[in-house]
């Protein structure tokens, strides 16, 4: 864990530094080396709360780019179960950064028990996962241009498989460089927006700035998205023929849940 408290203030991890863990109140050491983010452990193997995960540098880069006091936030339940959110914002959405494999039934435990809740998923974990999606890409269907929205298909690929049958947003982070085969390239960094709940074998993606995804929660700016039809045309990836039928009354359902998520008053916290 990143924060761990002395006297009651929240501290980050330095060396020789002794503190007292916020769930359990169990005495934890700072773990300072080399080649690790600078973290509190409790001594021996013990870790309080099972849904938490060793951090890596991709973890912790996530969680500083929002403020301090939305990181490591402890929620309770009223049958006092507790967990430790990544970020939670002053509106009470928790926002999950997994890097580790997760078990399907854990991650509706997460969904059911946090709610309001988005995961951004490192896609570069398993060293197939970034080639078979953008490969799916490549023959993947334009659904919308603007803002941009491809439909690919489940069958062949383990991270829309994983995924797919999510009940709350999941946003696939694949690095900042881009690679000379990808059939679309950004000028900006990108997350892949994972439409909640799409069909069982097709995801619908669109993708947002990385900048806009931080500005939507901290500020409550929209997202950036692309209207890149030309560019879709160029890369060679064709239009939906026949096309899926549009959301009721043409609406944009992954942007009107955000909406909903940023504007809704703050929920009861746990």
């Amino acid at each position: 864990m990143k924060f761990a408290q002395i006297l009651g203030e929240r501290i980050e991890a330095h060396p020789g530094k002794s503190a007292t863990c916020p769930v359990c109140e169990a005495s934890v050491i700072a773990k300072c080396g080399e080649h690790r983010a600078w973290h509190w452990a409790h001594r021996g193997v013990r870790n309080c709360d099972p849904w938490w995960e060793p951090e890596t540098e991709w973890h912790r880069e996530w969680k500083n780019r929002f403020p301090a006091h939305w990181q490591e936030i402890i929620r309770r339940a009223d049958s006092g179960e507790k967990h430790i959110a990544d970020v939670m914002t002053d509106r009470g959405v928790v926002l999950e950064f997994q890097h580790s494999a997760l078990r399907r039934d854990e991650r509706e435990a997460r969904e059911a028990y946090y709610q309001n809740m988005v995961w951004v998923v490192d896609g570069l974990r398993r060293i197939r996962d970034r080639p078979h999606f953008f490969s799916a890409l490549g023959s993947g269907k334009i659904l919308a241009a603007n803002p941009m929205t491809i439909g690919l298909r489940v069958k062949g690929n383990a991270l829309i498989r994983d995924w797919g049958a999510s009940a709350v947003p999941v946003f696939f982070d694949f690095g900042d460089a881009a690679q000379p085969d990808d059939p679309l390239n950004f000028i900006k960094p990108i997350l892949w927006a994972l439409k909640p709940q799409s069909p069982s074998d097709m995801a619908i993606l669109t993708p947002i700035t990385k900048a806009s995804f931080g500005a939507f929660f901290a500020e409550g700016r929209p997202y950036e998205t692309f209207d890149v039809s030309a560019a879709l045309n160029r890369a060679g990836l064709a239009p939906a023929s026949p096309p899926l039928p549009p959301p009721p009354s043409g609406r944009d359902v992954l942007r009107e849940h955000f909406a909903r998520t940023f504007n809704a008053r703050a929920r009861r916290r746990f």
